[in-house]
């Protein structure tokens, strides 16, 4: 048996743990198929391998509009000659049959690898044109549902589109990305449940959005729109008048909604008044209704370090105190949005010891968050390091 060489597919989509995943991350998008690990070019499969291209199978099966895949095994001219690629394609192709796609849409190919290319497996996709979507699903980690109805939510996959009137709901261990059609940015938090209403663009560009947070945790960013345009996020207590900024939401269990303006200004309305909050302040939103007054956020923490490099042991990570700031959120990620592996802790200190074990080796980004009174301040810069000899 030839020794086994190794292919990453690209890292875009998330997992908080890797045992929730065969596939340590998933990302369909654009027709194209993403892992968060090698897929191992050997025959035979080995069992990783032949369990991430089962996710990969049964993920597809749940796209209704697909129409064909393609299994293509890259491998070196002598590779191809003697068959191996070939056998490698049609094992992968049995996987996927297996997982209940039709034998007439699943197709293979073995192309020759190019000068100092390495061998590599890739899964590519195509699908009718779906009419009339509001998001699209662009990353998720863990398990993530959706649909038109509560009593009837259904898991989505990554590159999924989202029509109208659509719940999105994270439970405990999971999250998710979408890109709406207006070209905002959200990301779901871990227990969060959001109603992605409509989302119209006229032939002005004049932009109507509705999203209700039912509960839990969005992250939006807002592309500056014009005068007309209407972006409001609903919650149980009060609503955010949004126009062109990065804010964060958070719904509590009780109702109570909080809010932190990162760039821009989000006015906010309950029941019992109004208030307008500025870039770099927040405000709260209490069960009858009534908003707080905005307190300013503490600045973004400077970080000390690392900053670059490889690392094969433990790490300290480290930054300067913030003013006005009485705690930190360190979070790490596969990805520079957070969504992929996330890692996070709340300190009261200027540095986290992160434990070699708890990182796979690769690239991985951190940054740190300034906390006061329970609200999250300016973020930090994004560094990335790699762990691995």
């Amino acid at each position: 048996m030839r020794n086994a060489l190794f292919f990453s597919l690209c890292l875009l989509a998330a997992l908080p743990a890797e045992s929730s995943s065969p596939c340590q991350g998933l990302r369909m998008m654009d027709g194209v198929v993403s892992t968060g690990m090698s897929l191992q070019v050997s025959q035979p499969l080995n069992a990783k391998t032949k369990s991430c291209v089962a996710a990969i199978g049964a993920a597809l099966k749940g796209r209704p509009a697909l129409r064909t895949v393609t299994v293509a095994v890259r491998v070196p001219a002598s590779r191809r000659a003697d068959g191996e690629g070939l056998k490698v394609a049609e094992a992968v192709r049995a996987i996927l049959l297996a997982s209940g796609l039709p034998k007439s849409r699943v197709s293979v190919v073995v192309p020759s690898t190019r000068p100092r290319e390495l061998p590599a497996i890739q899964i590519a996709f195509t699908e009718r044109r779906v009419k009339r979507h509001v998001a699209v699903v662009s990353g998720l980690s863990g398990k993530v549902v959706g649909g038109g109805a509560l009593d009837g939510l259904q898991p989505v996959a990554a590159g999924q589109r989202l029509g109208p009137q659509t719940f999105v709901q994270t439970d405990a261990g999971s999250r998710v990305r979408l890109q709406l059609a207006d070209g905002s940015r959200i990301r779901l938090a871990p227990g969060t449940l959001l109603l992605v209403g409509r989302i119209k663009l006229s032939q002005r560009l004049k932009r109507e959005v509705e999203l209700t947070v039912k509960k839990g945790r969005l992250d939006l960013e807002v592309p500056t729109g014009g005068k007309d345009d209407a972006y409001r996020v609903l919650t149980p207590t009060g609503v955010a008048g949004v126009r062109g900024t990065d804010f964060r939401v958070h719904v509590a269990d009780n109702g109570d909604m909080r809010l932190e303006t990162v760039e821009g200004l989000v006015n906010v309305k309950g029941a019992k008044g109004e208030v307008d909050v500025p870039a770099g302040q927040a405000t709260s939103v209490d069960a009858g209704g009534r908003p707080a007054a905005p307190i300013v956020l503490p600045e973004a923490p400077l970080l000390v370090g690392p900053l670059e490099g490889r690392y094969k042991g433990d790490v300290v990570f480290s930054w300067k105190p913030v003013a006005g700031a009485d705690g930190y959120r360190i979070r790490l990620a596969r990805d520079p949005d957070f969504v992929w592996q996330v890692k996070m802790d709340d300190v009261t200190g200027t540095d986290w010891a992160g434990k070699a074990h708890m990182f796979v080796e690769e690239t991985w980004f951190w940054q740190v968050i300034p906390k006061k009174q329970g609200f999250l301040g300016k973020p930090s810069k994004v560094y990335a390091i790699e762990w691995g000899p």
